[in-house]
């Protein structure tokens, strides 16, 4: 008798589809960087943005490990993850993100994302009156695709379709919200509803707006994010501290419980944010 992975990858149809789910972010990550190599005049191409330098991309690297545990004897995993995420700002107006990420569990986990940043105010040349998510009193808009593909079986691949809204409140305030929605229900997976707080130590000098666009180098921004769904809680701190204009480093920590399981998970993350289109 053959083995199951030689019936599941002898399948055409389930190839077809196992390289289309990976391969088609994976395209549209390489066409974004035709659109940057193809580039603007340079006046444009050196306009700063809350994401980066307009027509440049921006780079986000990061890793985390949450420790799982169960009072209720249910068995449990540690997780992992890392990811590489990718942003390029087209225009003052719009950003287009992606991003992909393995999670080793039983099997290897995919993870492939895709989305769009609305900035209501456009970022335009003339604007002083910003902190590092955007003008302030002018909503973001940001809505996403992802999906977390299993490995050795696509049939199982889930997907997650969110959006969120943000609100620059002044220089040193943002607040916002936001929601995802899965397509398949998973009673570990709580994050459905949150609230969000950044708060910005030291504001950009008015001649400089987004010198760093995750803030003044030197100075680090906490931003905090709760939520969850009628299973359970959720809660994460963030601290990000521009190290220079083309570079910052993040670290967070993240706590959920979840309920009817008794299942808490705690752990810690880390990552660098680059923007090489910056000087």
């Amino acid at each position: 008798m053959l083995p199951d992975s030689y019936s599941l990858f002898s399948n055409p149809m389930v190839r077809f589809k196992k390289y289309i789910i990976i391969t088609v972010p994976i395209f549209s990550l390489l066409f974004i960087t035709l659109l940057s190599a193809i580039g603007a005049d340079a006046s444009e191409s050196a306009l700063k943005h809350p994401d980066g330098t307009i027509r440049s991309f921006s780079v986000f690297i990061s890793g985390q490990y949450l420790s799982v545990s169960s009072n209720k004897g249910f068995t449990t995993r540690d997780q992992q993850q890392a990811n590489l995420d990718l942003a390029f700002p087209l225009d003052p107006r719009f950003t287009f993100t992606g991003g992909y990420g393995i999670e080793p569990d039983d099997t290897l986990f995919h993870h492939a994302s895709l989305g769009l940043t609305v900035y209501t105010r456009p970022n335009d040349s003339g604007l002083t009156a910003v902190n590092p998510d955007g003008p302030i009193g002018a909503p973001v808009i940001s809505i996403g695709a992802a999906s977390k593909i299993r490995d050795d079986k696509t049939s199982d691949t889930r997907y997650k379709f969110s959006a969120r809204l943000l609100v620059p409140s002044s220089p040193h305030l943002t607040v916002g919200a936001g929601i995802n929605h899965y397509d398949q229900s998973d009673l570990l997976i709580i994050d459905e509803f949150y609230g969000q707080l950044a708060w910005f130590v030291k504001r950009y000098d008015p001649a400089r707006p987004y010198i760093n666009p995750d803030g003044l180098p030197g100075y680090p921004v906490f931003r905090i994010t709760g939520g969850g769904n009628s299973d359970g809680l959720f809660g994460q701190l963030d601290v990000i501290v521009p190290m220079s204009p083309r570079y910052s480093l993040a670290v967070w920590a993240r706590g959920e419980k979840i309920s009817d399981f008794g299942i808490k998970k705690a752990g810690v993350g880390a990552g660098i944010n680059i923007y090489p289109g910056n000087n």
